[in-house]
């Protein structure tokens, strides 16, 4: 929401949520947004060996009552790793970049990341002990979608 009041001229630097306030920063084209980890909305997360283990995932074979994120490692020393997030219970099969999984997985790994995910998206997170996580990254128009 923040990348698209910006773009509509209406940058903001706070947003309010139910759980509290989330902090939105700009730098050039990158939206970043800071928040409590245990706001973002409960997943399962799914740790696999390798990105052919990822690649393979079919999100049928996943309950449709959470999300599931789906992870592997792409350079565990450097924080990379790859993502999927199969939301069917939000009318979602594949998300292409989720920001609020983003925050879980960076909270449950407890470090800085760089989350490669979908067709491209990349979010660079990072993670603070008071539990804080910030997510940053380039935002893309996908158009109009509907969700359950």
């Amino acid at each position: 929401m923040s990348w698209w009041l910006r773009e509509r001229g209406m940058p903001i630097k706070t947003l309010h949520v139910p759980a509290g306030l989330v902090q939105v920063s700009y730098a050039n084209d990158v939206t970043a947004i800071s928040a409590r980890a245990e706001w973002a909305p409960e997943l399962a997360i799914h740790h696999l060996d390798s990105l052919d283990a990822l690649a393979a995932a079919d999100p049928d074979d996943f309950s449709d009552d959470t999300s599931h994120y789906l992870w592997t490692w792409t350079d565990e020393p450097a924080g990379a790793l790859r993502a999927r997030m199969f939301a069917s219970n939000l009318g979602v099969e594949e998300d292409e970049a989720t920001g609020s999984a983003a925050m879980r997985i960076t909270d449950y790994l407890s470090r800085d990341l760089t989350i490669t995910q979908g067709k491209g998206s990349v979010l660079k997170t990072t993670w603070s002990a008071e539990g804080w996580v910030t997510v940053a990254g380039l935002v893309a128009d996908d158009g109009v979608m509907q969700l359950v």
